[in-house]
């Protein structure tokens, strides 16, 4: 019986014993309250009271503001505050953060407070600096009850009045086709309002033109770009620019200007420095695909391969040799496949390179085996000059299959051998990284020329 009866005064008390205690304060009355439960005998010495900080937070209704400033003006005023409105609170408001949606970068913050019977306010500040356009949301809950509301940020209204693109620098300067580049473009303004601006990003051939978000001079100021990737062009890259409030142009950066012929020690005649059939606009000295050429046969202008030909037989591959006299080392022929004012070099003048003794020799990348190494190279040095042999591996003399690229590359010269002036001819061998020979080899083999002057 005495079970019973402490149950019901526990449930009793909960729903029709609240003390409330009114105090008022000026123009206001707040109302402290809390919920008293009766241990058993129901007298005034048994109950005992839960403070209202303790209890979890409880309102009818709520009510989220509106009328907030927008993005734009938020940026320079922050932090707003406004006021969230509910009605008959009870429990403790605790502390709340709320990181907006949408538009990211702002923060909703409520600070810890007790809710009053009678309803009021609750104060919610928003900080932050938006990071686009668009709509910012913001979802309150509090005492079961939720509420949301949002913070249009437009796009942020900055302009210049013009762009100098006659004055834009890149640094560096110029680009080499190909190869990987990294730099700054530097592009003058006037008339700037001293606003601030989102990160704006393009590409154009090859390379990405990146403005990071800023903010603009009230005046005269540069707008500052990095610029990085593999250029895919060998012409001059023209790219547009644009800004608020300016009429767009162009700028402009040119690819290095490369010396396409070089004078070695021991032969007063001036080196092609790319390989017969190459792309010339590439660095002749950084090994890649571009740079191998093509191959020939002794004695033919027929180009028979090129660098990008598949590695298996070539069909109709021909295995006739070119007859004495096609290439000779006293004049130039009609089967000369160098253009104008070239000529494939003599086994003379290819020794006059690789023995002078003022002249050395530097390997590049790694002399293995495989069809798909196109970086390793052999560099003559001499005289403040360097020329450069990429190791094109050659095409078989019976089916032009490709042989040992990266590992071993062979040059023809004009020169036919006196063992057997029919069929064999003699050529400049980088045999591996460390040993450069001059063999004889059969004629129909596909080998690399590389053009010396007449």
């Amino acid at each position: 019986m005495k079970k019973i009866f402490t149950f019901g005064a526990f449930v009793l008390s909960l729903f029709t014993f609240a003390n409330f205690h009114i105090e008022e304060n000026k123009s206001n009355i707040e109302v402290n309250h809390s919920l008293v439960l009766f241990t058993e005998g129901n007298t005034e010495n048994s109950k005992k009271e839960i403070p209202d900080k303790l209890l979890p937070p409880s309102v009818t209704s709520l009510s989220c503001p509106s009328g907030w400033p927008n993005g734009q003006q938020l940026i320079p005023y922050l932090p707003i505050t406004k006021s969230i409105t509910y009605t008959q609170g009870l429990g403790l408001c605790p502390l709340q953060i709320i990181p907006s949606t949408g538009v990211l970068g702002l923060v909703a913050t409520i600070y810890p407070r007790n809710l009053k019977i009678n309803g009021g306010n609750i104060p919610i500040t928003v900080t932050g600096e938006p990071l686009s356009s668009g709509t910012a949301q913001f979802t309150v809950n509090i005492g079961g009850k939720s509420c949301s509301f949002s913070i249009t940020v437009p796009p942020i209204y900055t302009s210049v009045n013009s762009l100098n693109c006659a004055s834009a620098v890149f640094s560096p300067s110029a680009f080499t086709p190909g190869t990987a580049y990294s730099g700054t473009l530097t592009v003058p303004y006037a008339g700037g309002n001293g606003g601030n601006y989102l990160q704006q990003q393009f590409s154009q051939n090859g390379l990405q033109f990146t403005l990071p978000a800023g903010t603009l001079n009230t005046g005269n100021g540069n707008l500052i770009y990095t610029v990085s990737g593999t250029p895919d062009t060998s012409g001059t890259i023209i790219t547009t620019i644009s800004f608020p409030g300016a009429t767009p142009c162009n700028v402009s950066i040119a690819p290095i200007s490369i010396q396409n012929t070089v004078v070695m020690p021991g032969n007063p005649q001036a080196w092609m420095r790319h390989n017969l059939g190459a792309d010339t606009s590439l660095d002749p000295d950084v090994p890649v695909q571009g740079i191998h050429g093509n191959y020939y046969q002794w004695g033919r202008a027929t180009v028979v391969a090129d660098a990008s030909t598949p590695s298996g037989a070539i069909t109709g591959w021909d295995t006739t040799f070119a007859p004495e006299g096609s290439w000779v080392d006293g004049s130039k022929t009609a089967n000369d496949p160098c253009p104008s004012g070239f000529r494939v070099p003599t086994a003379q003048q290819i020794r006059n390179l690789i023995n002078i003794n003022n002249t050395t020799t530097t390997s590049v990348g790694t002399f293995t085996d495989s069809p798909a190494n196109f970086g390793s190279a052999k560099v003559f040095s001499g005289g403040g000059n360097n020329l450069t042999f990429p190791i094109a591996g050659y095409r078989d003399n019976s089916n032009g299959t490709l042989k040992i690229r990266g590992a071993n590359g062979k040059y023809w010269t004009s020169t036919p051998t006196a063992l057997d002036t029919n069929s064999l001819s003699m050529n400049l061998e980088f045999l591996t990284e460390n040993v450069i020979s001059q063999p004889n080899s059969l004629r129909t083999s596909g080998f690399s020329v590389r053009c010396i002057s007449e």
